[in-house]
């Protein structure tokens, strides 16, 4: 099953970039069979991924998302079922450029720290943890879509004070929409990752004794960054350029802990994460 699971994943991989391939065709050419054939070729993809997850979770005997590999697959698993959403409701298929593109990333990181199935580490093995894990993939995917539109924000605001918009300008989304669609992603995302923080502590309370753990800081810190965003866009009208910026600064800190804070701390306690 493992090996079918592999195949699977790399033809998912495969799939989502001929989809960046389309998006960015559709993005140029502005053609309607363009543009389905992309949406298309990311729900095929999609699909695919899934049948992977599925035949991982079987060859481990347990729901992906212990080791690196299977939480960078399931996350960008999620990523894509985020971004679906937003393109059907805003009927805008722009942001299918960065998300396919950051998928592939995702991805191939997940295959740097492949490792075959098998148990569970014992601090591993409870429901709690299955409840942590889904929690963050969620956020993650969220702040992801978040991000990227955060990232768009800012290029269409580069192209309109340079006072020379060219065609990248004319096709990107307005900027109300990118700002809305962050804006609701983040709220989505921050909504998850504080349950997330919360069951982390617990956890990290029960296997270590404190809830002083590097990860549950450094996540800690990360959800202050959104909180942040949340309150100065209620209280202060707080939008544009300023939150775009938060939400990236937000993501990367939310990126950070999976690919430097929890290989540290694997790497403290002597197991690969």
């Amino acid at each position: 099953m493992e090996r079918i699971s592999v195949f699977l994943f790399w033809l998912a991989l495969a799939i989502y970039a001929l989809a960046f391939a389309m998006y960015a065709n559709f993005f140029a050419s502005r053609r309607h069979i363009t543009g389905s054939l992309s949406t298309g070729m990311t729900i095929g993809g999609w699909v695919v991924h899934t049948v992977s997850l599925i035949f991982r979770g079987l060859a481990s005997g347990h729901l992906p998302g212990a080791t690196a590999y299977e939480s960078l697959s399931a996350v960008a698993w999620l990523v894509i079922v985020a971004y679906l959403f937003v393109e059907y409701f805003s009927k805008s298929k722009v942001l299918g450029i960065f998300i396919t593109a950051i998928n592939c990333v995702f991805l191939v990181k997940a295959w740097g720290h492949y490792q075959p199935p098998g148990p569970r580490l014992s601090i591993l093995r409870s429901s709690l943890v299955d409840v942590h894990f889904m929690l963050i993939f969620i956020a993650s995917a969220a702040f992801t879509v978040a991000a990227g539109c955060g990232l768009l924000y800012l290029l269409q605001e580069w192209q309109m004070k340079g006072r020379r918009p060219n065609i990248l300008f004319r096709r990107l989304p307005s900027l109300e929409v990118l700002d809305d669609v962050g804006y609701r992603a983040v709220l989505a995302g921050f909504l998850f990752f504080t349950l997330c923080v919360a069951t982390g502590a617990i956890q990290a309370r029960q296997v270590w004794g404190t809830i002083w753990d590097p990860i549950v800081v450094a996540s800690a810190v990360s959800w202050s960054i959104y909180a942040f965003y949340l309150l100065l866009r209620a209280a202060a009208g707080w939008m544009g350029k300023r939150a775009a910026i938060l939400a990236i600064i937000g993501f990367l800190c939310v990126m950070s802990i999976r690919f430097a804070i929890v290989p540290y701390v694997s790497y403290l306690h002597g197991f690969r994460g």
